[in-house]
């Protein structure tokens, strides 16, 4: 479900980082939120919710930031909420940062 673009070199401008997705909800009302490393929630603000079929959606979300090499190891998570269950999906995966 997230999805590292790749292993990325030191930057100080944002640039994508991963993806998120998932197919089959039964409502458009999804939320997106991502935590990076031990830092705060935020909510996604690139975010693409797409009707597959009837009533029937997809949703993908992007996460953009500048990484250093302080950064390399830490984990993204992306959590998915939406209104037809209780439980949130989630994926985590590890960000890897090489120097310049």
């Amino acid at each position: 479900m997230v999805t590292l673009y790749k292993s990325f070199i030191e930057t100080n401008s944002f640039a994508p980082l991963a993806n998120c997705t998932t197919r089959g909800l039964w409502t458009r009302d999804i939320k997106v939120k991502w935590q990076f490393g031990d830092g705060a929630v935020e909510a996604s603000s690139r975010l693409n919710v797409t009707e597959i079929a009837e009533r029937k959606f997809s949703v993908m979300a992007e996460y953009s930031r500048a990484v250093s090499v302080a950064d390399n190891g830490k984990s993204l998570t992306c959590t998915i909420e939406f209104a037809t269950s209780s439980t949130p999906l989630s994926g985590t995966a590890v960000v890897r940062v090489l120097g310049k």
